[in-house]
């Protein structure tokens, strides 16, 4: 079949396909899509049209579209031509459903799935068609070389004034949503709302009624993206009729909000989120769930099933009794599908915003909500004792109110535990559905009491269990192992009992296992590895970070019999060599995640054209290897599915670092270059922030040579462009590291949000006014042992710091007793302040911070001439304070 390609901007007619088998026609251009609709029924009487309203685009892609580097986008569809609905449509970035703007469709070309050019896939912004096909191959998955693939040549459209009331009362079908205006228009509206006390506005329908949903909520996710989400404008998203609300990330929603939801009133809700709107206090929250059940006619109680608040500081027993009294439909414990209390970040799990919350809250929840299936509880040890979620609550009130679990997670609770008091044994046996099991982190709980598990009727439904870092013995895993057939996803590291035999009886028995964890397993060897090997060939992960005793000989097997795996962490696996990434390019071609930290015999001889040829692979980690060699960079560089890139402790230097800025590394969001000491050329790190487009989080932490004088006098242009993606800046311990190279950093992010600066000790005035002048919306802010002044660090608190959470400035001995105290008056949301070495926080000043500053939950201190005494009267007036 020939290719065919009907333009439709009248820019696109006359222009000359580089394929000469491409038959080019011409369509009308007009508002809508009927005369390219009537064409191709034309032209493709048998093959049915699929017409798609929206174009959807991953978030990583969209820079390329930005710069013009991307001008195509694929389209496919099974047994189908995939066209679109009008010449103009929303671009929706992926996964956030945030709507962007709009493209223009200037041409659609239809062509087999064999007939894809190298053209072709540099217009869709890849290197060459082998890359095009393997994302191609992640999206759609295996294509037949017969069928049709649509390949839309678009421009992006640029914002264009229209009155949008006129356009949202106008809305009919999907088609005709011209969405860049509504949007461009509806944030201009937010703005002006968002600045005024008044809630008038032009834009007076609720956009809630008046939208199809999805478009509402994404319109909705994108006022919250970009912070013009208020208290005065929310209710233009709220409809008496909806069923689902999210406000999740709506930080400085108050209230206020909470009033209009209520006068609207919302009482068809079943999915609620509130998580991280962290101005709702535990009183605003009892008030809310207390009236909104009031409004209920029967009395019934509320229709949710789902509710959020995970990332709440304030949520406490007394919050968690009100929704379990007026919410008896809950079923699940899990941000997004129920009731979440547990504050999860990417890198830590922490409890210290919600430590009000105890045994009492879990009573008030099992007794209300009998049907509840999913308990999601983590807990964290404090300075000050546990989390206090115990035996009390999870071993006696939830067994007798909650049968109908199907997932429970107690990681680090403090729970004890023994076959004698047969606590766990109870719950499992008022549990027989019950399909995932977390004990992670549970010490306490004794050998006796985890064989319960073993023996418990739910043995046989299990397909998730955590036993990370318990005390079973290797037997008792054994028994676990032979009765829990079903197990999906298993986790044992950190259990130093857990022999070849272990991995045997797990192996052979659960022979649908995907996922499995056996960190710092040291008595595992190649026996045991191949028993996964030849047992577990549907498994995806597979972590052996510290198996020092696993050798070639079971993991290129692993990656012959396993062709699915797509994560494998191997740090510290010694004994490792580059014949594994052979294998794993040869048979596993999804693979996706590569820990090979510590690993130097596997980095000195790895086989980088093997390397570069895992097209999917999106995270790698090669820290901590001496090995890497700048010339390995250059094939890393060619990975442009990376996400996540990290070469700290390693030997790379200002060439290496040049090889990554010429590579194509389009989506690299993380990039970790931590303790490279010949890391010294900023033009060299400048020059790769340039080429990284979607950069988010940058470390340059123990970089301790960079800045050094003279070394950044050569190299290529310091370009002022901005840098909007740009969110974290780490370059902590880099004492050569200068004012002006700072500077030359943060005025090019105006989005930073966590800045760290400890221990440079170079960094001065001039940074920290750059940083005032450029960021509005710092979180993170350390400048422990920094040199900066009184003033200038007050200043970059009035400008930038409204929303800072955590301020660090240990050991900066110049800063004034006032100085402290007018922080503590401006930074009403701030919730850790670090002072330890800094003698002018004294006793005077911390007794002001329950008036000045009451969001304060954590103080440190460290060994300040401050008494007991004055700590103890400061936490009585202050109870929700902690000081260390």
């Amino acid at each position: 079949m020939r290719g065919y390609r009907l333009c439709i901007a009248p820019s696109a007619v006359g222009d000359t396909p580089e394929d000469e088998s491409v038959m080019q026609l011409a369509c009308p251009h007009t508002d809508d899509a009927a005369p390219l609709l009537a064409q191709l029924q034309i032209d493709f009487p048998s093959v049915p049209r699929h017409v798609r309203p929206v174009i959807g685009l991953r978030e990583a892609f969209y820079p390329l579209v930005e710069s013009g580097k991307k001008t195509t986008t694929i389209r496919y569809f099974p047994g189908h031509i995939h066209c679109p609905s009008a010449p103009v449509l929303p671009l929706q970035l992926n996964p956030s459903q945030e709507i962007v703007g709009s493209l223009r469709i200037k041409a659609l070309e239809v062509k087999p799935y064999a007939a894809i050019t190298e053209a072709d896939a540099r217009r869709d912004g890849f290197s060459g068609r082998e890359e095009l096909a393997a994302i191609l191959r992640d999206i759609y998955g295996d294509v037949q070389p017969h069928e049709l693939i649509s390949i839309y040549e678009f421009e992006l459209l640029p914002a264009r004034p229209r009155d949008s009331l006129t356009l949202v009362k106008g809305l009919l079908p999907l088609k005709d949503l011209c969405v860049d205006a509504v949007m461009t228009d509806m944030m201009s509206h937010l703005r002006l709302n968002s600045s005024s006390s008044s809630s008038s506005s032009a834009l007076s329908v609720s956009l809630g009624s008046t939208l199809p949903q999805p478009i509402a909520e994404s319109l909705l996710a994108t006022a919250i993206s970009r912070k013009v989400l208020s208290d005065d404008n929310v209710g233009h998203f709220l409809d008496p009729e909806m069923r689902q609300l999210s406000l999740a990330g709506g930080e400085n929603l108050t209230r206020r909000t909470l009033a209009r939801i209520l006068a609207t009133p919302c009482l068809h809700l079943t999915h609620l989120s509130l998580s991280r709107c962290v101005n709702m206090t535990s009183k605003d929250l009892i008030a809310f769930f207390t009236e909104l059940s009031d409004k209920m006619a029967d009395g019934a109680g509320l229709p949710l099933t789902s509710l959020d608040i995970t990332r709440c500081p304030r949520v406490n027993d007394q919050v968690v009794a009100t929704v379990a009294k007026c919410c008896p439909n809950l079923r699940y414990d899990r941000p997004g599908r129920g009731l979440g209390l547990v504050y999860v970040d990417r890198s830590k799990i922490d409890l210290t915003r919600c430590t009000n919350v105890s045994d009492a809250a879990i009573v008030s929840l099992a007794q209300a909500c009998n049907d509840l299936q999913e308990l999601i509880v983590f807990a964290c040890p404090k300075e000050r004792g546990l989390v206090q979620i115990t035996n009390a609550s999870i071993f006696g009130v939830l067994p007798e109110h909650c049968t109908a679990l199907r997932a429970l997670s107690l990681s680090r609770c403090r729970l004890t535990d023994t076959a004698a008091s047969g606590g766990l044994a109870r719950l499992l046996a008022r549990a027989p559905e019950l399909e995932e099991l977390g004990l992670g982190r549970c010490k306490r709980i004794a050998d006796s009491a985890l064989a319960a598990i073993a023996a418990a009727s739910c043995a046989s439904t299990l397909q998730f269990l955590d036993l990370t870092s318990c005390s079973a013995s290797d037997q008792t895993l054994r028994m676990i192992g032979a009765s829990c057939r079903r197990l999906r996803t298993l986790y044992l590291s950190n259990c130093p009992v857990v022999t070849n035999e272990t991995v045997q009886a797990f192996a052979r028995s659960c022979r649908e296992m995907r996922a499995l964890y056996l960190s710092s397993c040291s008595l595992v060897t190649d026996i045991g590895v191949l028993e996964i090997a030849y047992h577990c060939k549907e498994l995806n992960v597979l972590n052996l970070s510290g198996c020092v005793r696993v050798t070639n000989l079971s993991l290129c097997e692993v990656a012959r019999q396993c062709p699915s795996l797509n994560t494998l962490y191997l740090a510290n696996c010694e004994l490792v060599t580059g014949k594994v990434i052979h294998a794993l390019q040869e048979h596993c071609q999804g693979m996706k995640l590569l820990e090979l930290s510590g690993c130097n015999p596997l980095i000195a001889t790895f086989g980088e054209e093997s390397l570069s040829a895992m097209h999917n692979l999106q995270a790698l980690d090669v820290s901590r290897s001496t090995h890497v060699r700048d010339s390995n960079l250059g094939h890393i560089a060619r990975l442009s599915c990376l996400t996540y890139l990290t070469f700290s402790d390693t030997n790379i230097s200002d060439e290496g670092v040049m090889h990554l800025a010429n590579g194509f590394l389009p989506r690299l969001e993380w990039l970790i270059l931590s303790n490279c000491l010949k890391v010294t050329n900023m033009r060299c790190v400048h020059h790769l922030l340039d080429n990284l487009p979607v950069l988010a989080k940058l470390f340059l932490s123990g970089c301790a040579n960079l800045g050094l004088p003279g070394s950044s006098d050569e190299g290529p242009e310091i370009r002022t462009t901005a840098l909007p993606t740009l969110q974290y800046l780490f370059v902590s311990s880099c004492p050569q590291f200068p004012d002006e190279m700072a500077v030359s950093l943060v005025r090019r992010m105006p989005n930073l949000s966590s800045v760290v600066f400890a221990q440079s000790t170079s960094i001065q005035d001039a940074t920290l006014r750059c940083l005032a002048q450029t960021c509005t919306d710092i979180r993170d802010l350390d400048l422990s042992m920094c040199s900066m002044g009184d003033e200038a660090l007050l200043e970059v608190l009035m400008r930038c710091g409204k929303n800072l959470i955590d301020l660090k400035v240990s050991h900066c001995k110049q800063l004034s007793s006032a100085t402290f105290t007018q922080a503590l008056r401006i930074l009403q949301h701030l919730e850790t302040l670090a002072v330890p070495g800094c003698p002018n926080f004294d006793a005077p000043v911390l007794r002001q911070v329950p008036e000045l500053c009451p969001s304060l939950s954590k103080i440190v201190l460290g060994r300040e001439g401050i008494s007991n005494r004055t700590k103890a009267e400061v936490m009585e007036q202050h109870p929700g304070l902690e000081i260390v």
